[in-house]
């Protein structure tokens, strides 16, 4: 019966996806100019901070570098149906509304095994995660004493489509689902025990929550809700995301980061900060997304591009770029992925200009990962066995080269020359002086070289085979 009751809903869900949207991949392009432009909106850095208010630590700053290599996830209720997240609720029709703000009925993500997450990012060579305790849907993955209105199948005998739907008030997290696990406590425990830094996303703005009516996305949208006009209501919005804020920062031991998304109104902004303030002071050292907290904000996260360099005009603050391994954040059926060469460059890329890479890696609805992406990941993960000593700890050092990538050791005195592809015979490294040693990571090879000015010349023997696969990389100490 529970098949039947799945497959029925999914059906209904699909049609109703063509009937509602038929222009709905013309509205593709549409929706990801809106969430540019979204993203834009809530940076918040007009805004000037307190004079009291303390960033996190430099200790925080550096065990975050350090890691350089993380898995950002995006999993709830909207991957029963393989969507884009929240993001296809935007210009839907009012019954695939209904039946995305359903989904929690039937989302029941039986193989989900937190350990198996875990195992898979260190086989990567990952350090650290990201996962959406809760997305702009306003589905809690995590197990919130808060309370909110809902949508909820209530049948009442043969009718059309979906079927009766009525407003109730609950919860809305994974506890009211038939999996009744609190995801983000088994994710922490799981990735601590592997000491592994543990970060959270969280959207600040809700689109689902009736006190959040005021943002143009909100499924029930109300340009003439404001704070004159119910007062109680913007209340009771800030009010249920500081006791969110606090069960996040209170039941789940020390977080890393905060991936905070989009930002409350900027006529709330003292309240904003009243939130920044207090999430501080239950986790002072974790660092903060910048997105709608402004210059309170501790790194930001270029998305879907990647900085030029260190000096690229659009680095504000310490970053990590984060991108998706395929064509959105979550999990899509028959998508297409870029790749594990793809995730493997990115990485070197981000850690020669001084930043973390951090891949969008999303489990399918039964809580798996694909064959294919585990398959990549482990790809990875075998070569940072033999070369991570290249990317972990290390600082950018960026040098325009055709060949070479470079990074450094924090005091400079060794640099990772990282070459794509092998390559055999003469080798020329320019701007690099005063070499003591040159060795090639996960060999016991040391080739033939000579200081010549600022440039090395050495050779590496035919008969020497590539250490790993895609790229090799010289170690250089001064």
């Amino acid at each position: 019966m529970k098949k039947i009751k799945y497959t029925s809903i999914l059906s209904i869900a699909l049609i109703v996806t063509g009937l509602h949207a038929s222009g709905q991949n013309k509205k593709e392009e549409k929706v990801a100019d809106i969430e540019k432009k979204t993203n834009m909106e809530y940076n918040m850095n007009h805004l000037e901070i307190d004079d009291d208010y303390q960033h996190a630590s430099d200790e925080a700053y550096e065990n975050w570098m350090d890691r350089r290599f993380g898995m950002r996830i995006h999993w709830g209720v909207y991957s029963q149906l393989g969507l884009d997240a929240t993001w296809p609720t935007l210009h839907a029709s009012d019954e695939f509304k209904d039946i995305y703000s359903t989904l929690w009925q039937v989302f029941n993500p039986v193989e989900f095994d937190a350990e198996e997450w875990a195992q898979l990012a260190e086989d990567a060579g990952m350090k650290y995660f990201v996962f959406t305790a809760k997305h702009h849907d306003g589905f809690s993955m995590f197990d919130t004493k808060t309370t909110v209105n809902v949508k909820m199948r209530k049948p009442i005998g043969k009718v059309k489509s979906i079927g009766n739907v009525i407003d109730t008030t609950m919860h809305y997290s994974m506890m009211e689902t038939h999996f009744k696990h609190d995801i983000v406590k088994e994710l922490t425990d799981a990735f601590r025990a592997k000491d592994m830094g543990i970060g959270l996303y969280y959207s600040n703005t809700d689109w689902n929550d009736i006190n959040q009516r005021f943002e143009e996305k909100h499924m029930q949208y109300d340009p003439d809700y404001t704070p004159k006009s119910d007062p109680e209501g913007y209340r009771k919005a800030v009010e249920r995301q500081t006791q969110q804020l606090t069960e996040l920062c209170t039941n789940y031991g020390k977080i890393d980061q905060f991936g905070f998304d989009h930002g409350l109104p900027e006529s709330l902004w003292s309240e904003t900060v009243k939130l920044i303030k207090m999430v501080r002071k239950l986790q002072p050292n974790a660092l903060f997304r910048q997105r709608g907290l402004g210059n309170y904000g501790d790194y930001q996260t270029p998305e879907h591009w990647l900085p030029e360099g260190p000096d690229d005009p659009r680095l504000e603050k310490p970053w990590q770029a984060i991108e998706h391994y395929g064509t959105r954040w979550a999990w899509q059926p028959n998508d297409t992925y870029y790749g594990k060469e793809w995730i493997l460059e990115s990485l070197i890329d981000c850690a020669s200009k001084g930043g973390n890479f951090m891949a969008g890696i999303s489990p399918m609805p039964n809580g798996k990962f694909d064959k294919r992406t585990q398959d990549d990941l482990r790809w990875v993960g075998k070569w940072l066995k033999v070369n991570g000593e290249a990317i972990y700890g290390t600082r950018g050092m960026f040098v325009e080269d055709d060949n070479f990538k470079f990074t450094r050791s924090k005091d400079s005195q060794t640099i990772y020359a990282i070459h794509k592809g092998w390559k055999t015979g003469k080798i020329n490294i320019s701007n690099i002086s005063d070499v003591k040693e040159i060795s090639i990571l996960g060999t016991n090879y040391t080739p033939e070289w000579k200081q010549v000015g600022d440039k090395i010349e050495l050779s590496i023997s035919d008969n020497i085979d590539a250490p790993s696969e895609y790229a090799f990389v010289l170690k250089i100490i001064k």
